[in-house]
């Protein structure tokens, strides 16, 4: 979803309806963000769905950071499946954030709040650890370099707690070099799941020894009908990736 860099233009988003579905776009861009009106919790895309695996390794986040709102898909979600979670959510196009009620994405209140930032700057500066933080941002060009960057990821991994984890969304031509960067800062210590209707690759890094945070289902999830109808397919996709076997000395 939409997240330029420091001095980007911002582009314009567009909304387009059907009869069935709303999605965000931006002039040049593919789909950003699909929701569907008669169910607008739901995670329409597939990538979206496959980022809520964190739930796997941390059940009951206590506080939550996403970068790019777009169409607030992830937003609304989290917002409504975990009520105990504090989320920030940071989007820097206001135009985007302009379109919160087209797209049913909650209001501000103590426990959910959008900031209109650049979201390397919002992680840079960030005075709390959070237990998850999800990056999805994106260009026209693909990844902003300032999502990019050595710097920006390594903010990342000093803004997560002990036990914390990173989902970034990876898209485009330079995914291997983005994944290089993500395994380097966290010592190997990563994961990521390909989507098999598109080109989008889900990494999992862990700010900590990935063999004590192998996914498992936490009964409490299954409470709720989405994440009972979501999480164990993801839980069978972990079972056929290959896990770290041991911290990598590289240095971040």
């Amino acid at each position: 979803m939409s997240e330029p860099g420091f001095d980007a233009v911002l582009e314009r988003p567009c909304v387009h309806d059907t009869p069935e579905a709303r999605t965000l776009h931006f002039a040049e861009l593919d789909l950003q963000s699909r929701m569907f009106k008669a169910d607008p919790i739901a995670l329409a895309l597939d990538y979206t769905r496959t980022m809520m695996g964190f739930l796997l390794f941390v059940p009951r986040p206590r506080r939550l950071a996403m970068i790019g709102l777009g169409g607030g898909s992830l937003a609304k979600f989290c917002h409504h499946e975990l009520p105990e979670t504090q989320i920030d959510v940071v989007e820097i196009n206001p135009g985007v954030v302009a379109l919160r009620d087209l797209f049913n994405v909650p209001a501000d209140d103590d426990r959910f709040r959008i900031h209109i930032d650049d979201g390397a700057r919002f992680i840079a500066n960030a005075t709390r650890r959070y237990d998850v933080i999800l990056v999805d941002g994106y260009t026209q060009d693909g990844i902003p370099e300032s999502l990019a960057s050595h710097r920006f990821h390594r903010d990342c991994h000093q803004a997560l707690t002990a036990s914390g984890v990173l989902v970034s969304n990876l898209h485009g031509p330079d995914v291997g070099t983005h994944m290089a960067r993500i395994r380097r800062i966290y010592r190997d210590q990563a994961v990521w799941l390909d989507e098999s209707s598109c080109t989008n690759r889900t990494l999992f890094a862990f700010n900590g020894d990935a063999r004590r945070a192998l996914p498992a289902l936490d009964a409490g999830l299954l409470d709720s009908p989405r994440l009972r109808g979501l999480l164990p397919s993801i839980l069978a996709r972990f079972a056929q990736v290959s896990w770290p076997t041991r911290a990598s000395v590289a240095r971040a």
